[in-house]
Order: structure tokens, then C-alpha cells, then sequence
């Protein structure tokens, strides 16, 4: 698995996660807070910037949850997931 910076995860599969749709809501809040923060009013700064911030977060949280699901599903698929150790021999594998 590939955890870019700039591009969204890619699997063992080298099958990539759309972007597409992210980048378009990111450029969004990127106009809407540089129009806010140009106003410079005390609403803008303190109410509808933070409500922006919040919602974002809110997004990008759930893009991220929603593929990393899909990441570990696609590793059950192909039977790449991890065996789990028996709690007998955990104290065998610990570093």
C-alpha cells in the first residue's frame, strides 16, 4: 500500500482511489475561505470560518475512514490480511 502525500492511498493491486470528487470539494473550501478571510469582517472570522473548518474536517475524516475500509476489505479479498496469533504464542511474536 502507497500512502501519498499528494494522491490518495493505492492497494497492493495498484488500483487507485478516486480523487476527483476531493479535490473539487478541497478547491471549494480553499475559495470559500479565501473570500471569508478577504472580508475580513469579525462574523467572517469568527463563526463562518470555523464552521468551514469544521465541515471540512468533517469530509476529509470521512473520505478517509470510507477508504481505508475499502483498503482492508480489498486485503481480506485477496487474502493478503494478516493471520491473528493465538494469545498463547503473543509473548513468541513481540518484537
Amino acid at each position: 500500500m502507497d500512502l501519498g502525500i499528494t494522491r490518495i492511498p493505492t492497494n497492493f493491486n495498484c488500483k487507485n482511489f478516486s480523487d476527483q470528487s476531493v479535490k473539487h470539494i478541497q478547491r471549494r473550501y480553499h475559495k470559500l475561505r479565501k473570500a471569508l478571510q478577504a472580508k475580513g469582517t469579525q462574523s467572517a472570522k469568527q463563526r463562518h470560518l470555523r464552521k468551514i473548518w469544521r465541515r471540512r474536517s468533517r469530509f476529509q475524516r470521512d473520505v478517509n475512514h470510507v477508504i481505508a475500509k475499502r483498503l482492508v476489505e480489498n486485503a481480506k479479498d485477496t487474502r493478503r490480511s494478516r493471520t491473528p496469533v493465538p494469545k498463547s504464542n503473543r509473548a513468541k511474536h513481540s518484537g
